[in-house]
């Protein structure tokens, strides 16, 4: 697939019955800035750890049903979509760390408690 879409920048496989671990081929298109993977069933290995675009975003998709510290380590990503995951738990500060991001989308989720100070940093 890599050396197919070999200059692949929008992939949308939202909202469909996907289940099972993430391939680790979507890390190895450079090119590739914009993943859609809401309303599926996936999980594993988190897709972040070897992306090499540094302006892709990772968009729909959190191993747990909470946001991690570690989305704090997207300082490149442009766009970050995890609207209507069932997300619950509270934001971390690490969000704050996001400066690049010219949009996150949140709704529809079962967050909580404060948001974080950070983010207007």
């Amino acid at each position: 697939m890599v050396r197919v879409f070999h200059q692949l920048q929008v992939l949308n496989l939202w909202n469909n019955s996907f289940s099972g671990s993430i391939p680790s081929l979507f890390s190895n298109i450079s090119t590739l800035q914009t993943l859609h993977l809401a309303c599926n069933s996936l999980r594993g290995a988190d897709p972040r750890r070897d992306w090499k675009s540094s302006k892709s975003a990772i968009e729909d998709w959190v191993p747990t049903n909470c946001i991690p510290a570690s989305f704090g380590n997207l300082k490149n990503h442009l766009k970050l979509d995890l609207f209507s995951n069932n997300l619950g738990g509270s934001l971390p500060p690490e969000v704050g760390n996001l400066k690049a991001m010219i949009h996150i989308d949140l709704s529809a989720n079962k967050l909580s408690n404060d948001i974080p100070k950070e983010i207007g940093s």
